[in-house]
């Protein structure tokens, strides 16, 4: 969190692709899961444990075999959402708060950093407007061109439905 955006792209373009795995979620299918699911700690569990699955089936027909630690960075005050997910995998499981001190945490940080910007260049090329990050009346703003330009089924695609961002891009469009 405290290397710029341009470092992370540039460490992210060096770093080996065939040494990590990684899971995505694109908005569009998250706001899918979001009307199945509407807790985001749950939905992350899950990926995290759908990843984290991918990795260790890679790793165990690898020379490098079964790991035998999981350090994930805690997003949830409830430790036991990502027990629950993670039971069925012969793994010790470790969460911490600001994890990124770990040297692989930070990497995977690295990776997931950098496969965010890029997704956020290419949905920008693709919508012809740049997409701010976070929130805030730039957000709104975009939202509320794409929303009026290209209407609800494209918004959807490009942005989290759920978001307070959402209701007031319609709230300002009415």
């Amino acid at each position: 969190k405290k290397i710029a955006d341009t470092k992370i792209l540039k460490i992210y373009k060096e770093l080996d692709s065939s040494k990590y795995s990684f899971c995505e979620l694109l908005p569009e299918d998250y706001n899918e899961r979001y009307v199945e699911i509407p807790n985001i700690s749950i939905i992350l569990a899950k990926l995290h444990f759908r990843c984290v699955s991918q990795l260790i089936e890679q790793l165990r027909t690898s020379s490098l075999g079964n790991p035998s630690y999981i350090l994930i960075d805690q997003f949830s005050n409830s430790k036991s959402r990502l027990e629950r997910e993670f039971h069925t995998l012969d793994v010790r499981l470790d969460q911490m708060h600001k994890a990124e001190s770990d040297m692989a945490v930070a990497a995977a940080s690295i990776v997931a950093r950098g496969r965010f910007l890029n997704l956020m260049e290419k949905q920008s090329e693709e919508l012809g407007v740049e997409l701010p990050f976070g929130a805030g009346a730039k957000v709104d703003n975009v939202g509320r061109e794409i929303l009026d330009s290209r209407g609800e089924e494209v918004l959807k695609r490009y942005s989290k439905f759920h978001f307070a961002n959402t209701g007031k891009i319609y709230q300002n469009t009415l």
